[in-house]
């Protein structure tokens, strides 16, 4: 039914939509206009909209504070992040005294223009009865609710910019709706303020400092879930083979065997096992953690790195689920990683010993070149010359 009365024009997709009104009187404008609008008339022009927010919407608000306090929830958590033209300064066609003009306005929004100008929020009077007010932010304040602002730099944007709310009490409110802790943060901002004094560039270098932290977390926890993900990938891959894939996580990956049937006698036998480790590289380079430098020399015959090639993947690609098809074709078996680590990780253990010798050895890594992993063989060729398929 509802697809229906979309198209009979009976009722309206999304709350964000469009209108293109006859004419903005003086009032209307100039809560949009960037200027003088007196004397000024624009006509036809299109505007993001809510639709039916003017009459319909907006007297059922007046009366009632429920009503009011979910088109204000409506708009801070819908159309404030999705609507990118309350933010788009834009320049109109409007007529002056009989001349065609230039009128520059702050928003296309015209739901921005009309909250801000008209008398929408009610506030309660000494005898309980609701008198509608313009919406700023003595009047918002009351039906505003903290998790609104939660990770919504637009709402925080939209009602410090349009409302005359304080930046710094939206941001505190969105991070600590308790009364308690957000005087913890005021103090402790206070006290900043204290030692830092009114030096704007000492601010600018802690936030950036921030910020360089915030996004070093993020990279991790993104390559991490990178990195599981191309190894869920690589057992997809191995266990289309017919192999035996097992979980370990500790030195290598996974621990991956085979049942081989010998036709002629009708009884299973186990070849033997690979310990198979698995690293996702977008730079080229592979690293092995002391663990796995160690375990691989130890178990030489036996140790496998498999380097998956994500250097010409995109951003967006490196997004997308991971699964044995994607994986398989980006993958490089290295056979005798064992052999070739085993002299530096010998070099290592001297160096520890030595009368002056190297701390902390549990930070470094073994780095495997391009040149070494490159030239490793697909997973299906190791399979076939393994278990000779």
């Amino acid at each position: 039914m509802v697809n229906a009365l979309i198209q009979w024009g009976v009722a309206i997709a999304d709350p964000l939509t469009t209108s293109t009104p006859a004419e903005l009187t003086e009032r209307r404008l100039a809560s949009m206009a960037a200027g003088n609008t007196d004397g000024v008339l624009v006509k036809d022009v299109e505007f993001s909209w809510i639709a039916l927010l003017h009459p319909e919407v907006i007297n059922r608000c007046q009366e009632a504070v429920d009503e009011a306090q979910a088109l204000l929830g409506l708009v801070l958590c819908y159309l404030a992040p999705n609507d990118l033209q309350w933010r788009t300064e834009k320049t109109v066609k409007g007529r002056q005294s009989r001349v065609d003009i230039d009128v520059p306005l702050r928003t296309g929004a015209l739901w921005l223009g009309d909250l801000t100008y008209r008398s929408w929020v009610p506030v309660l009077d000494d005898e309980g009865k609701p008198t509608k007010k313009p919406a700023d932010a003595s009047t918002l304040k009351n039906i505003l609710k903290s998790e609104w602002l939660e990770q919504n730099d637009s709402a925080i944007e939209l009602l410090s910019t349009w409302f005359g709310f304080d930046e710094l009490e939206l941001r505190l409110l969105g991070v600590a709706p308790d009364n308690d802790q957000r005087q913890r943060l005021r103090d402790g901002l206070a006290k900043l303020v204290e030692f830092g004094g009114g030096d704007p560039d000492l601010y600018e270098s802690l936030i950036e400092d921030m910020e360089a932290r915030r996004r070093a977390t993020r990279d991790v926890h993104r390559c991490r879930r990178l990195g599981l993900a191309v190894q869920d990938g690589i057992k997809q891959a191995l266990e289309r083979y017919q192999l035996t894939v097992t979980l370990v996580d500790r030195g290598f990956d996974y621990e991956v065997s085979a049942e081989n049937v010998l036709e002629d006698a009708g009884f299973e036998f186990q070849v033997g096992s690979y310990f198979v480790e698995v690293k996702a590289t977008t730079s080229g380079d592979a690293r092995l953690t002391p663990t796995q430098a160690t375990t691989s020399s130890q178990h030489a015959e036996k140790y496998v790195l498999c380097v998956v090639d994500l250097r010409n993947i995109s951003e967006d690609e490196l997004e997308m689920p991971w699964d044995g098809n994607r994986v398989e074709p980006l993958a490089k078996i290295v056979a005798d990683i064992g052999g070739k680590v085993e002299s530096t990780c010998r070099l290592v253990t001297e160096a520890k010993n030595n009368t002056i010798g190297i701390r902390n050895d549990a930070a470094l890594r073994y780095e495997v070149p391009t040149s070494v992993w490159s030239t490793g063989s697909s997973i299906s060729e190791w399979v076939d010359k393994t278990w000779k398929r």
